[in-house]
Parts: structure tokens; sequence; C-alpha cells
């Protein structure tokens, strides 16, 4: 069964209205982002319902506004511990192959040291000659191109030396990853986060389109009520493609995120994130298409 993709669409909004909104509510969300975030990475963290509602107490915001966020953060964190766990195997695979090489290299050097000694018996008259198991396993000649006119035996023993140099840094680098605190990046402080539901009305409580009218309809913080009032709108720009896919979500009540990002002092982009069925395979099959051409 094929799953769902999410697409994203985006148009942008220069009413000054809405800039001087999404900047007030772009600073007021972001202190409580801060906040979230540090609850979220102490030794035991809040219950979700209890950080709603600190969050919903400390910053004037309600519990739609306040799930938003705290999903934003938990999405950051995760993505974060991801992260490290992803380097943390990139690391260790690393290691692992640094190690077979530094295996491979002392079982040859050790060889050819064997070698060396026994041809050094032989010269000294100490042996009629050197034993069969013993064989060279570097040429005594210089590489043409080497710069410092080293053996290629000497040249396997300075790389076997650079690599344990090597595994004991990342040695180092293993153990501090593992020890370290997580360090999480919220991004761009002026962004604002509407994250959506498909059990809420047009996928989402606190930002809804109108298609029909081309608008956005905001639930206002209440921190920013005096200023705003309850609700605020504005035109808005539909994008050029997709958007019957946009329509089709909306009519369909799934759920719509929106993401409102300032990309100058007059000019916010305005971000519209929903799942969508993947697009059916429409092409016939390799042996389907060359049977087609002998026929």
């Amino acid at each position: 069964m094929t799953q769902g993709e999410s697409r994203t669409y985006v148009t942008t909004t220069t009413n000054p209205w809405a800039v001087a909104f999404l900047n007030d509510a772009a600073t007021l969300g972001y202190d409580a982002k801060i906040e979230c975030l540090k609850l979220l990475l102490e030794q035991k963290p809040p219950s979700k319902s209890k950080l709603n509602t600190q969050l919903q107490q400390n910053h004037n915001i309600n519990k739609r506004q306040a799930n938003s966020i705290i999903a934003y953060v938990e999405g950051a964190v995760k993505s974060v511990k991801e992260c490290r766990s992803n380097h943390l195997e990139e690391l260790q695979g690393k290691l692992k192959h640094a190690t077979e090489v530094i295996k491979n290299l002392e079982k040859k050097i050790k060889a050819h040291s064997y070698y060396l000694q026994a041809v050094e018996q032989v010269n000294r008259g100490k042996k009629k000659k050197v034993p069969k198991s013993l064989k060279p396993k570097y040429p005594d000649a210089c590489p043409m191109r080497c710069a410092h006119h080293l053996t290629l035996f000497r040249q396997a023993q300075v790389k076997l030396h650079q690599k344990k140099r090597y595994t004991h840094k990342l040695r180092q680098k293993i153990a501090q990853s593992k020890t370290a605190p997580v360090h999480v990046n919220l991004g761009n402080k002026y962004t604002v986060e509407m994250i959506g539901s498909k059990d809420e009305s047009y996928g989402n409580q606190i930002c809804q389109l109108d298609l029909i009218g081309k608008f956005l309809h905001i639930r206002v913080p209440y921190g920013l009520e005096k200023r705003y009032g309850k609700y605020i709108q504005w035109t808005i720009r539909l994008p050029k493609h997709g958007t019957d896919l946009l329509a089709t979500a909306w009519y369909n009540r799934q759920a719509l995120t929106y993401r409102f990002i300032q990309k100058s002092l007059t000019e916010w982009e305005i971000h519209i994130t929903f799942d969508v069925e993947p697009a059916p395979r429409i092409s016939a099959p390799v042996l389907h298409r060359y049977f087609l051409a002998v026929i």
C-alpha cells in the first residue's frame, strides 16, 4: 500500500496589517518555544497536558496555539536526536572500517618484517636461504611519484601510524557525542507555525483558508487581542501551481499546516502543507514495453 506524500505550496503577503501581526506573533511565540524547549530537555519533562497549560498561562495564548508550539519544538528535538544517532552510526562505521584497515596493515607489515629479518640473516651468513613460508609483501623500489622517496613498505608504516591516530580521534568524537548535551536550533526567530489536524474545521482551528473569498482567517493569541482583536484576516494570493490539490484537501477537510516566515521587513512567506495521495504509475513495465516493441 502506497503512503501519502506531503506537499507544501508557498505564497507571500505584503499586507501591512498582516506583517505587523506576524511580527508580534513571532516574538510572542519564540519566547514560548524557548520555554518549551527548556522543559522538554529536562531529565523529567512534564506531561504534554501540563506543558500546554504552563505555556498558556505564561505566554497568554490559547490551547491550540500552545499545541502548535509543542509540536514544532518536539519535532526539532526529535530531529536533533535522530541526526545525532545517524552521526554516531556514521562515526562507528568509519571506526570499524579504519580498524579493519589497521588490522590488515599490521598483518602485512609484520609478515614483511619477518621476511626482511630472514634476508638480513642470510646476508650475514646465519642462514643459507630464506624460508619458503616467508614472502615479501612490498617491493623494495620506491614509487616514481613519491615526493618523500619512501619505499612502499615505509609508506605502509606511515599509513598505519596515521590510521591509528585517526581511530583515536574517532573514539574521542564518539565519546564526546554520546555525553554532550543536546543542542537544538529553533531556526529563524521570525517564524510562526500553526499546525492543523483533520478533526478540526477546515483542517486547522487557529488558521483557516477561505478558497472562495481567497483570504486567511486567524485566531489572534490572547496577548495580542487588545491590538488586533479576537480575529484577523487578510487576502491571500494562491499559488499558480497545485491549486487543484489544495482545493481538494480543503474540501475534504484534511489537516492543513501553515508556516509564516519573514523574508524582509515588509514581506512574509506563507507555507501551506498537506498530504496528497501519490500519483499512480502510468508507464508500462520494462518487459511489457519490450514485447510491445517486438510485436
